[in-house]
């Protein structure tokens, strides 16, 4: 009895894979990826909450806070900038968030390129 050795490099690459577990996956692998992406952004906003002893849920309030800034579409650009205003206000009037979000920033270095907004914006 013999088996075929095929690497596992080649496999990740054929779309003509029959396995419908994988089909599924290349199907919605840019929803996957989105989500782990989001799982990470939280988990490294939990971990600095911890590092820097703030409160209890600091992280999550600003992944919300960010997440509702960053889905209003660039195009709708009052509606645009009065959600970014809101989510620097809320950065203003709360310490602990404040302080999250520069730790953030001084930990997770993003090239310049990529803070640019369509309409010139820098993002955090």
């Amino acid at each position: 009895m013999s088996t075929q050795y095929q690497p596992v490099n080649e496999s990740t690459g054929n779309t003509n894979n029959p396995d419908p577990a994988y089909q599924w996956f290349l199907e919605n692998r840019d929803e996957i990826m989105a989500l782990s992406d989001e799982i990470d952004f939280l988990a490294r906003l939990q971990q600095l909450e911890s590092e820097n002893n703030l409160a209890s849920g600091t992280a999550e309030r600003l992944k919300m806070l960010h997440d509702d800034a960053s889905s209003v579409p660039e195009d709708e650009e009052e509606r645009y900038a009065i959600s970014w205003d809101a989510y620097q206000q809320a950065l203003s009037e709360d310490v602990d968030l404040n302080t999250l979000a520069r730790a953030y920033g001084e930990r997770v270095h993003m090239p310049l390129f990529e803070r640019i907004t369509a309409t010139g914006v820098i993002a955090f």
